[in-house]
């Protein structure tokens, strides 16, 4: 967690408002033939004055075979991103 408070603390002396964080629940190739990539990736935006999370986010997604488990975290990542709202409706 040290890691993680000397990120914020940098963040914060940049002036930054937000900071993305999060963490990769799942990462590998399931046993089978196929061998089918495998990721489960939780997402989070904190609020830097407060240390609030104003936004999290859970997305899992098993691929095809032969599909590399980087392009199955893309996707993921992708899904999870979209979802974060921008700006004031």
């Amino acid at each position: 967690m040290a890691r993680y408070q000397k990120a914020l603390s940098w963040a914060r002396q940049q002036d930054a408002t937000y900071g993305v964080t999060g963490s990769v629940n799942e990462w590998r190739y399931k046993a089978g033939l196929d061998g089918e990539p495998a990721v489960g990736v939780t997402l989070r935006v904190v609020e830097l004055n407060t240390g609030n999370v104003v936004w999290t986010a859970t997305g899992a997604r098993a691929g095809w075979g032969r599909e590399a488990v980087s392009m199955t975290a893309q996707k993921v990542l992708d899904d999870l991103i979209d979802d974060i709202p921008a700006g004031q409706d």
